[in-house]
């Protein structure tokens, strides 16, 4: 089983929300799609050569697709996209940034613009000079100007009149979200890159209703675009700082950004299985039984007495 960076499953956590299930819309390019891998994407990493439509290979590789394993669906995203838009390197928040653009628009076109946004080389290839001018970049005004400049990039494209609104509601949607992971982000420990557990390996996101139709084409599910205050993160952080502890508020906020379901609920068991990593969670508990210890000791010795 291969072993993912923790911040390439709280990304895909994210781009899958918006993602969405299985999708064949007859003006998207991408053609038929499940949780954002396309037809074509999915023959070449099987290998096979990329079917025609209206053929058996269409036909059989469409219906292999619709049953995409879970390690096949992660394996793809990091190979394809976390890996080629080097997701590890980059700034967290501005990571899930250009990832979701690259899921959305092809990698090419996602580093081009984190290029001009840094005002280096256009290539499309991150190398040193692209990793050096986002590290030295604030985390949060490179997210919002490269959200603009995606935004604008949607706006050009002649699929704007069917898809612009789902685009632009995921544009804003992933922004929240990157600037929320880096506002946890400066008051985690080091070592970002610390890789999960096995549990948290096979504890995938769930597969979204249909009806969600997010596809490649980044239509999202109905609804206004979730605010700091709004989401599962948000509430979290706040629960989280009636603790009064600053760094069990940002885990939990982790934990719960880890197992947000699509439709913005928490899945009950991967945030206690998540949440269960956490050194902090656990010093807390142990000083909570503690103090349960000594309290049901203290009233055990007045009754003796």
């Amino acid at each position: 089983m291969t072993i993912y960076s923790g911040r390439f499953h709280a990304c895909l956590a994210e781009v899958l929300r918006w993602e969405g299930g299985w999708s064949d819309h007859p003006r998207d390019t991408g053609g038929p799609t499940m949780r954002g891998v396309t037809i074509y994407r999915y023959a070449d990493h099987m290998g096979y050569a990329r079917p025609s439509r209206g053929t058996q290979a269409w036909e059989r590789i469409k219906a292999e697709l619709r049953r995409i394993p879970d390690a096949t669906l992660h394996d793809i995203y990091h190979r394809w996209y976390w890996q080629a838009m080097r997701g590890d390197d980059l700034p967290v928040g501005l990571d899930l940034e250009v990832f979701d653009f690259a899921v959305n628009a092809g990698h090419p076109v996602a580093i081009r613009h984190l290029q001009r946004v840094l005002g280096v080389r256009v290539d499309s290839d991150i190398g040193p000079a692209t990793l050096g001018a986002a590290r030295k970049g604030d985390p949060a005004d490179l997210v919002r100007r490269y959200t603009d400049s995606r935004c604008a990039f949607y706006r050009a494209c002649r699929e704007f009149p069917t898809f612009g609104k789902g685009w632009l509601r995921r544009a804003d949607g992933v922004q929240t979200a990157a600037l929320q992971m880096i506002a946890a982000s400066s008051t985690l420990p080091p070592d970002p890159l610390e890789p999960l557990s096995i549990w948290e390996q096979i504890i995938l996101p769930p597969i979204p209703d249909a009806d969600a139709q997010a596809a490649t084409q980044g239509r999202a599910s109905a609804g206004d675009p979730l605010t700091a205050g709004q989401t599962v993160i948000g509430r979290a952080s706040g629960l989280a700082g009636g603790l009064g502890s600053a760094q069990m508020g940002v885990e939990v906020a982790s934990a719960a950004s880890r197992a947000r379901a699509p439709g913005g609920g928490i899945d009950p068991l991967t945030f206690l299985l998540t949440l269960a990593q956490s050194p902090t969670f656990w010093v807390v508990a142990g000083i909570v039984a503690s103090a349960a210890y000594v309290w049901f000791e203290r009233k055990r010795q007045s009754r003796i007495l």
